[in-house]
């Protein structure tokens, strides 16, 4: 009996009508969380999409991954072959070609 009594008290307090004014900021706040959520996924899918589509790094063998640069393995990874890779180094410049990619072979 006292958990019925207990519930009722509870259950009065939490479901009691809601004002107009109330409801409606609820209604915003909540529309605006979904909102962020659902802009937050479609992002997501499309990373994901767009990470499936392109080539990777994944397709190379052990020994072609260690003598590339990291400038090299993004130039792979964005699928550009004709990229050209500008490495400074103190007051040196050296020009690098991005290697093999899976579109090349």
């Amino acid at each position: 009996m006292t958990w019925f009594r207990w519930w009722h008290k509870h259950a009065r307090v939490l479901l009691a009508p809601k004002s107009v004014y109330v409801a409606e900021l609820w209604t915003k706040r909540l529309s605006l969380l979904y909102g962020f959520l659902a802009w937050n996924a479609a992002g997501l899918v499309i990373v994901y999409i767009y990470k499936k589509s392109n080539p990777t790094i994944k397709e190379l063998s052990e020994e072609e991954k260690e003598k590339l640069t990291p400038g090299q393995i993004r130039a792979i990874e964005e699928g550009r072959e004709k990229a050209r890779i500008i490495r400074l180094s103190g007051l040196k410049l050296a020009v690098i070609n991005p290697g093999p990619t899976k579109s090349t072979e």
